[in-house]
Order: C-alpha cells, then sequence, then structure tokens
C-alpha cells in the first residue's frame, strides 16, 4: 500500500515537472514571436551638466564630439511580442557595427496580445529625448506610453493614459498620428478596430513642457465602409487612406471645428464581387499616386 501511495506521488511530481516545461517552452515561444514593428523620431539622450560643459568646451588635445552639447543621436525599434511585451531596440544613428544596437528597455503592457504600434513622430527637426509610442491589443485594449531616455543611458517607458479600456474581443488593426489643422500641439489618433473607426484628438505638451501629460480633449466613433476590417492603413498630413481584402478602398478624414469632432468617410473604390484582395496601402509623398499590395 505505501508503494502504491510512493508511485503516485512521484507521478505526479512528474506531470507537475512536465506542465512546467511546457509552460516555460510556450512562454519563451511567445517572447520569441514578434507580431508588430515600428521606428521613432531620431531622438537624443539628456546630458548631465559635467558632460555639457566638456561638450561645449572641451580640452585641446581632445577630440570635438560632432553630436554636439546634446549627446549621440539614436533611434528606437519598438516590436510587439505575443507575451504581452514591447521590446525597445536603441540603434545609433548611423549603425556601424554590433554594439550600436542594443535593447534599451521592455514595456509591460498587461495585454494579452499586442497587435498594433504607432510612434508620434512630432517636433520634426528638432533635437529632442522624449517621444510617444501608441500600443493596440488583440482584446481591443488602447494606450500610449511616453518613452523618456535620461542621462547615462537609462530609457524609461511610463504609460501616460488608458484611451480604450473595454476588453470587447475587437483587436486594434491599425493605429496613425495625423496632426490637426487648427493647434500645432493637437493631434488626431487615428485606430482602424474591427469594422469601426475610433478618432481621438490629444494635446500633446511640447519640449518645453516637461512636467505636462497628454490629455484626450474628444473621441468619437464610426462604422467603416469597408464590409470586413481593415488590411491597411496609409496616414497622409490632413487625412488617411485604409483598404481592405474585400477589395475597397476609402479615405479617412478627421475634421475638428466648433469644440466638435468628427470623421468624414469617402468610398475611393467599391468592392467588387469578384476582384483582387488589398493587403495592404502606401501613397507617394506628393499625394499623387496610390498604390496596394494584392
Amino acid at each position: 500500500m505505501l508503494w502504491k501511495i510512493r508511485r503516485k506521488t512521484w507521478a505526479n511530481k512528474m506531470v507537475a515537472k512536465k506542465a512546467e516545461k511546457v509552460s516555460e517552452y510556450t512562454r519563451r515561444k511567445m517572447s520569441l514571436a514578434i507580431v508588430d514593428v515600428a521606428w521613432s523620431n531620431i531622438l537624443c539622450r539628456d546630458v548631465s551638466d559635467d558632460e555639457r560643459k566638456l561638450l561645449e568646451s572641451p580640452p585641446k588635445k581632445q577630440k570635438v564630439l560632432e553630436t554636439g552639447p546634446e549627446g549621440e543621436p539614436f533611434t528606437f525599434l519598438a516590436t510587439a511580442q505575443r507575451d504581452g511585451s514591447v521590446i525597445l531596440w536603441e540603434m545609433k544613428t548611423p549603425v556601424t557595427n554590433e554594439s550600436d544596437v542594443s535593447i534599451a528597455t521592455e514595456i509591460e503592457t498587461d495585454y494579452h496580445w499586442p497587435t498594433a504600434l504607432c510612434w508620434l513622430h512630432h517636433n520634426q527637426g528638432k533635437v529632442h529625448s522624449k517621444d510617444f509610442l501608441a500600443i493596440g491589443s488583440l482584446t481591443g485594449e488602447l494606450g500610449l506610453w511616453q518613452i523618456m531616455y535620461k542621462e547615462h543611458q537609462t530609457a524609461a517607458a511610463v504609460r501616460v493614459c488608458d484611451l480604450w479600456t473595454e476588453k470587447d474581443d475587437m483587436r486594434i488593426d491599425y493605429i496613425c498620428w495625423i496632426p490637426c489643422e487648427t493647434d500645432p500641439s493637437y493631434w488626431y489618433l487615428l485606430t482602424m478596430k474591427a469594422q469601426h473607426i475610433i478618432l481621438f484628438l490629444l494635446s500633446i505638451p511640447t519640449l518645453e513642457e516637461e512636467l505636462a501629460s497628454p490629455v484626450v480633449l474628444s473621441s468619437c466613433v464610426q462604422n467603416s465602409l469597408h464590409t470586413v476590417p481593415s488590411s491597411g492603413l496609409y496616414s497622409c498630413p490632413s487625412f488617411a487612406i485604409s483598404c481592405s481584402q474585400d477589395g475597397s478602398l476609402q479615405k479617412v478624414q478627421p475634421c475638428y471645428a466648433n469644440n466638435e469632432l468628427s470623421v468624414k468617410v469617402d468610398l475611393f473604390e467599391k468592392h467588387p464581387p469578384i476582384g483582387p484582395a488589398h493587403r495592404g496601402c502606401t501613397m507617394t509623398a506628393s499625394g499623387v499616386y496610390l498604390s496596394t499590395l494584392t
């Protein structure tokens, strides 16, 4: 009888060990599976006062750094992983060897599975040490993170606001930023979610407003003209183009007038009964030519 009890205990331990190994294998597999990628602006880390003085007036025998008093320029490559995290890869500009590429930080989003990433490309042409990253999930959540690069090459990611908290199981397919023409500090965040268009109007703090956080001013939801979820989204200076596998193309133009936020949707190309399925779209810089991947 005692022998049977010991044998049963040993079998339970073996089952537990195998289950632990399977769980660890699944976790590692998910952490290596990349779902989406996105490039940030050219950033530059803050330097300390001692470093700034050294860069501004270096010793006579010391070579003057070409980067100036702002520090070394770099860019972030954000990769969304299936385990719920977003890894930020730091890449110096330009990349000359393997040491110029490293992992800056890892964002624990608490999402089941991040599906869409989009950096806010603001302050164009200006050196800055922080940027904003919008992250959408498979279960429908949407959040905004602020990425700051401080002294001594330490990156910090802080969640500044939750834009959509409801887990409605309608995945965030695509995200894009569009500048608002009425105010340079206002930005539209356009989201393609299943067969819906969700638009947010945010007030983004300037470089001088270091302690300020983005503020959601308004939001609206409108149905898409696609019969199936969007398969591509391309943002232009004042509007966005989305495509779908039903063969349709639509123009999405946000508008903010008289303190009211709205979305105007025009169908460029109707979905044919039998025709090509669009899997991606892009447009030339001049805005004249539009190309699709079928």
